[in-house]
């Protein structure tokens, strides 16, 4: 009988909880409620469920892709350990029990910390319960195979180490994030640079580890000392989930509920606002924000594009002005401008000013000390505007608002050579 007890002592690597989940057809159902419920706990306040049902099926998804290449890596160790006579679908049967098993640490990820913290407090504890979580898990998947094929623990380490190299790489490559940048105009809020930071640590330490777990996996399949296949040892193989364990397993799949109306309305506002600025619709924008307050949408949310992201649409200075020009709500105007103040404008201006009317070229003088242009970019943009006006025909409104634009340039350069020089300072 698989009891709350069973379950716990799993969690706590004892052999005989192992072998009873790896060995039991109900508890993959089991398994499958905390996969389910993981997954809830993830996205319950990270992603409109109802508009994104797929936030719910990809972990359950993944996770079966996942164990498939951890049989298959363990499958291969253990066929060249001679155990022969037991099918992969056995093997990956048993693994996909104990894989799913793990499922109920990551509903510690339901803690709400943006709710609590500030963004960069908030980041650094949802990334240390990762690190929690994720070595937890990968513990237990190492004694696991340990148990199941009655290897070392050195030997059971090296299939789960090289897959754990496999699922990080492809994280990586996955999973959007902040982008370093080399004069790149950006400046990364806290939040993002503790992000960056621990990307380049992990993909440091897989770089440097890779061939360890690598070399060692290739020897652990040259050696002959046999394994042997410990669920055939076992007499009683039908091992029932108890109505106590249902029971928990349903309440931690359901206990989110109470508080999805509220999460789940934050996120449906979110994808409202996030569609009307992909749509170009900012008429319709400004009214949705007068319309709401900033208490309503999530904590800590940045509208597109994430500029610390690499995110590139909507294009932010066309955007920006085209949102300042509709009389947003306050609280909505103040987003874009903490943008406009971390990323510098001259990059990609031709290109910009291009797509900009008159009436935007307009908003563009209003912002122009907003935009935080420094004197060597303010130059870059006098020396454009002084070829275009030199070039083709220009309409006499744009050609005056060049001229404006141009003169605001020069008045940022003449400030800037009154400062005194650092040697002056000195």
């Amino acid at each position: 009988m698989i009891t709350p007890k069973t379950v716990l002592g799993f969690l706590l690597f004892q052999k005989d909880s192992i072998l009873c989940i790896a060995s039991s057809r109900s508890a993959r159902w089991l398994g499958l409620v905390f996969v389910l419920s993981a997954g809830l706990a993830r996205e319950y306040d990270g992603e409109y469920l109802i508009g994104e049902p797929w936030h719910l099926v990809l972990p359950l998804a993944a996770s079966v892709v996942g164990c498939i290449a951890l049989t298959l890596l363990v499958g291969l160790l253990s066929w060249s350990r001679m155990v022969r006579d037991v099918s992969l679908l056995t093997k990956f049967g048993a693994m996909l029990n104990v894989y799913w098993m793990t499922a109920p640490m990551a509903c510690l990820y339901a803690l709400p910390f943006e709710r609590l913290m500030s963004p960069d407090l908030a980041t650094r504890a949802n990334l240390t319960l990762l690190a929690i979580v994720s070595v937890w898990r990968v513990t237990l998947m190492i004694r696991c195979v340990s148990v199941l094929f009655g290897a070392s623990l050195v030997a059971a380490s090296m299939p789960v180490m090289v897959f754990c190299l496999a699922i990080g790489y492809a994280a990586l490559q996955l999973i959007p994030s902040p982008v370093f940048m080399i004069m790149g105009g950006i400046r990364l809020t806290e939040s993002e640079e503790i992000i960056l930071g621990t990307r380049m640590w992990l993909i440091a330490g897989g770089v440097l580890t890779a061939p360890i777990w690598l070399i060692g996996y290739m020897i652990c399949c040259s050696i002959k000392s046999p394994w042997k296949w410990a669920l055939d040892e076992l007499e009683d193989r039908n091992h029932p989930v108890s109505m106590t364990t249902w029971i928990l397993a349903l309440i931690s799949l359901l206990f989110l509920t109470p508080f999805l109306p509220r999460t789940q309305r934050e996120q449906w506002l979110r994808w409202q606002a996030e569609k009307l600025i992909l749509a170009g619709s900012f008429d319709e924008l400004s009214k949705f924000t007068q319309e709401h307050y900033a208490t309503e949408l999530p904590p800590h949310w940045d509208p597109p594009p994430r500029i610390g992201y690499g995110e590139t649409k909507p294009e932010l200075i066309s955007a920006a002005l085209a949102i300042h020009l509709t009389d947003p709500a306050d609280w909505f105007w103040k987003l874009y401008l903490d943008k406009l103040k971390r990323k510098d404008i001259h990059f990609r201006f031709e290109s910009v000013m291009n797509t900009l009317d008159e009436t935007q070229l307009g908003g563009f003088i209003e912002l122009f000390d907003t935009l935080g242009i420094s004197e060597w970019h303010a130059r870059e943009i006098d020396e454009w505007i002084e070829e275009s006006l030199d070039g083709k025909p220009l309409p006499q409104q744009r050609r005056e608002l060049l001229i404006k634009i141009q003169e605001l340039c020069k008045a940022k350069e003449a400030e800037s050579k009154e400062l005194p020089s650092l040697q002056e300072l000195l």
